[in-house]
């Protein structure tokens, strides 16, 4: 089987769906999984044990072609349904997955990994990312001179909405220093002529290093300090204690774009957020009492990654009960998202039906997307009191008496005016994205053969012209 998994940007993003990678893998132990991505990006997916292969593409458009050739059995499009390709001018839209969920709607439907898995038609995960580090980037950060003691700063993203202002940042910097006693390490990346100067004081590593070497200069730091953004994502998904900035981005509120340590209100991280306006609006003493709280616990352990079994080994295990059997054989339980979401299962050696008959439901433990194992037993007072196992209960006899079930995170629906806005907005486009199909239907059967053959490694292929050519077509377009 070939599976083709399509995120393409940003840092942050592809750091926090690193999960996509560890689930399909327990699903599917001998496919290969492919996973195309931007230039930049490369080395998250490259160093991923999980993935079998990157395949680099320059734009939406290429991936578009990519995912629509027919090289692979199963693809899962992790961006967002309509997300625009300014190179090609057109708006994406996928062959499968959640249409609804959009550049409109995404983080009603949860994190980033959340929103991203649900789009792509896999189910919700919600659990932390992981980044894969080894010795070379090991010897890159040590041959730095790193001072012992060090907090690292990242000030700019790429939306000006979730920036602060310099002199802000220096009074943080400030405090860092003479309060904390810890030097400042600058990190980040982008058009030097957009980033401002290095903070007083500070050691600038900006533009300097590569992504997973940046990655090991901060899990080295006592503290990331930043706004939300991918170094942001690289701390989080290494359990480094975190003070992150975070403003209103409309049409959100309240938005938490990370699963794992940052999501996890734990005392190692503080989310200092301004609820009615932008990043740039929040004071400093609030970030530096955050910056005092969260150095005086960086001494904490730090969480580490659970143990990721062979995924072989994972496929041969087989339930040790008829009960499990049951179980395991529903539709309902997904062992590998069960797996990854609980992985005290695999520490014990069980199938995760055992598993979740001996001791998940008890902890209220869901066996998968699909079915909420608290709602089924709060909701049925007969079940509860006979103690029985709710999914079990649910497909020997709920089922068939009529009883209801609920997924394990319910949806949140847009409602009232957000509603309406999206549906003048759908029926906008509906025009511009069936010309956009037919034209891509009729140009598809000649390159996309001849870009799955650029990406194998033959001779390059000159796909940008032919997709300006349609971008610029798809202007002309009645209603474009």
């Amino acid at each position: 089987m070939r599976i083709l998994v399509g995120l393409i940007e940003h840092l942050g993003d592809i750091a926090a769906c690193e999960p996509v990678a560890r689930y399909l893998r327990l699903r599917h132990p001998d496919a290969q999984l492919d996973w195309a991505v931007a230039t930049p990006y490369r080395d998250l997916i490259d160093s991923n044990p999980h993935v079998d292969r990157s395949l680099i593409v320059g734009c939406l458009g290429e991936w578009s072609a990519l995912a629509a050739s027919g090289a692979h059995d199963a693809v899962f499009d992790l961006h967002v349904e309509e997300k625009p390709c300014q190179p090609c001018g057109f708006v994406l839209t996928r062959a499968g997955g959640d249409p609804g969920i959009n550049p409109r709607t995404y983080f009603h439907h949860g994190a980033l990994l959340e929103a991203f898995s649900q789009g792509a038609g896999l189910p919700r995960l919600s659990v932390p990312p992981r980044l894969y580090l080894g010795t070379a980037e090991v010897a890159a950060a040590d041959a730095l001179g790193l001072p012992r003691h060090f907090c690292v700063l990242h000030r700019v993203s790429n939306l000006a909405a979730k920036d602060w202002d310099d002199a802000r940042w220096s009074e943080i910097a400030r405090v860092a220093r003479e309060e904390l006693g810890l030097e400042v390490v600058e990190v980040g990346a982008g058009d030097a002529a957009r980033l401002p100067p290095p903070l007083p004081a500070s050691i600038s590593l900006v533009n300097r290093l590569p992504v997973l070497v940046t990655a090991e200069v901060i899990r080295r730091a006592a503290v990331f300090l930043g706004v939300d953004s991918g170094p942001a994502h690289l701390a989080n998904a290494q359990g480094v204690p975190g003070v992150i900035l975070l403003g209103q981005q409309p049409p959100f509120d309240g938005h938490l774009p990370y699963t794992g340590f940052y999501a996890s209100g734990g005392p190692g991280i503080r989310l200092v957020r301004n609820a009615t306006g932008p990043v740039r609006d929040i004071p400093a003493a609030p970030v530096a009492a955050a910056l005092r709280a969260v150095a005086a616990l960086c001494h904490l352990p730090r969480p580490s990654p659970a143990p990721m079994p062979c995924p072989a080994e994972f496929q041969a295990r087989r339930p040790a009960s008829p009960e499990a059997e049951v179980i395991a054989a529903s539709v309902l339980f997904d062992a590998a998202w069960y797996a990854l979401h609980h992985p005290e299962a695999l520490a014990e050696g069980l199938h995760p039906a055992d598993h979740y008959l001996r001791h998940g439901a008890s902890a209220g433990h869901d066996p998968g997307p699909w079915f909420s194992s608290s709602w089924y037993v709060e909701t049925y007072a007969d079940v509860a009191r006979a103690g029985a196992n709710p999914l079990l209960h649910y497909i020997r006899s709920g089922m068939g008496e009529g009883r209801q079930r609920r997924p394990a995170h319910p949806r949140r629906e847009p409602m009232g005016q957000e509603l309406l806005e999206q549906r003048r907005i759908t029926a906008a486009l509906q025009g511009q994205l069936l010309a956009l199909e037919e034209e891509l239907e009729r140009r598809r059967r000649g390159w996309a053969r001849a870009l799955v053959e650029r990406l194998c490694g033959t001779p390059a292929w000159p796909l940008a012209e032919p997709l300006r050519r349609l971008g610029r077509g798809l202007r002309r377009a009645p209603g474009g």
